[in-house]
C-alpha cells in the first residue's frame, strides 16, 4: 500500500503523504483520521476498491480521503497470475486521493488511472503517460516522461 502511494508522491511538489499513526490532523468530512484499510466493499469479482476524496469546494484543495480495498476478494503482492496485486489496486486509489478520475478508453487499459482491472496485473503500480499529464494539469508538475504505458 505504501509503494501505491509513493508513486503519487514524486509527482506532487506542494504534498506528500505520510504515514504517522500519532498525527493529530483530521479529515474534515469525517472528522476522523485519514483512512486506509479493508472493507467487505460487495463481495467478490465487484468493485475492488473505492475512495473518498474530501475536498474544499471553492478551491478544489484535497484536504483529506478514505480508502478501502474490498477484503472480499483475494489478494496477492507479488503479482500472482490468479490474484488482484495490493500494489496495483493502491496505486489506482491513491491516485483518486490525489484528484484523478477514471479513464476508460481501452487504448488506456495499461494507465494507472483505467477503471478496470484483472488478476495478475501490475503495470498500474507505475503511472504512466496519462497519469502523469493529468498530475501535470493538477499540480503543475513537470515530470511527463512517457515511461512504459501511454508512449
Amino acid at each position: 500500500i505504501v509503494a501505491g502511494e509513493e508513486v503519487w508522491d514524486v509527482l506532487i511538489e506542494a504534498r506528500s503523504f505520510s504515514h504517522n499513526d500519532n498525527s493529530t490532523q483530521t479529515n474534515p468530512c469525517t472528522g476522523e483520521k485519514n483512512t486506509i484499510g479493508w472493507a467487505s466493499i460487495d463481495g467478490a469479482g465487484g468493485i475492488v476498491g473505492v475512495t473518498y476524496p474530501c475536498y474544499i469546494v471553492g478551491s478544489r484543495e484535497i484536504v483529506g480521503f478514505e480508502i478501502f480495498l474490498d477484503s472480499d476478494e483475494t489478494w496477492a503482492i507479488n503479482g500472482s497470475a490468479s490474484l488482484l496485486d495490493v500494489g496495483n489496486t493502491a496505486a489506482h486509489e491513491f491516485g483518486h486521493a490525489v484528484g484523478l478520475g477514471h479513464v476508460g478508453a481501452p487504448r488506456d487499459g495499461c494507465l494507472s488511472m483505467y477503471k478496470f482491472v484483472i488478476e495478475g496485473e501490475i503495470q498500474k503500480r507505475t503511472p504512466g503517460w496519462g497519469d502523469k499529464r493529468g498530475m501535470a494539469a493538477l499540480y503543475g508538475n513537470l515530470n511527463t516522461t512517457a515511461g512504459s504505458c501511454g508512449s
